[in-house]
């Protein structure tokens, strides 16, 4: 190597250590990425993430109202089941009544 590459190569090596290159990327990318944009970013994702919580627990509320709805809904069912077999019941007996009372009728005949 001549003299001249080796003063080249020396001032090169001088000025590469003095550089810190932790600092250089940092500030490149300070430089590329504007920090208040990548600020509102990460609001962005935030509020998208309470979002998507919001709308998990308004499903399992939902699907817990469903339920509860459901239940009623059967027990309105069995009540009104109930009560339409205490009429027929009722109408059983009538019937009963009435033939006791036609056969009556008769035997008096």
């Amino acid at each position: 190597m001549s003299k001249i590459e080796e003063a080249i190569e020396d001032f090169i090596q001088g000025h590469i250590t003095d550089l810190d290159f932790s600092d250089m990327i940092t500030s490149e990318v300070r430089d590329t990425w504007d920090m208040d944009e990548l600020d509102r970013i990460d609001e962005t994702v935030d509020r998208v993430d309470a979002l998507e919580a919001w709308v998990h627990d308004a499903e399992d509320k939902l699907s817990v109202q469903n339920v509860i709805n459901l239940e009623n809904s059967v027990k309105n069912l069995v009540e009104h089941v109930n009560e339409l077999q205490d009429r027929v019941n009722v109408l059983q007996s009538l019937q009963l009544e009435r033939k006791s009372f036609i056969q009556k009728l008769i035997c008096w005949r």
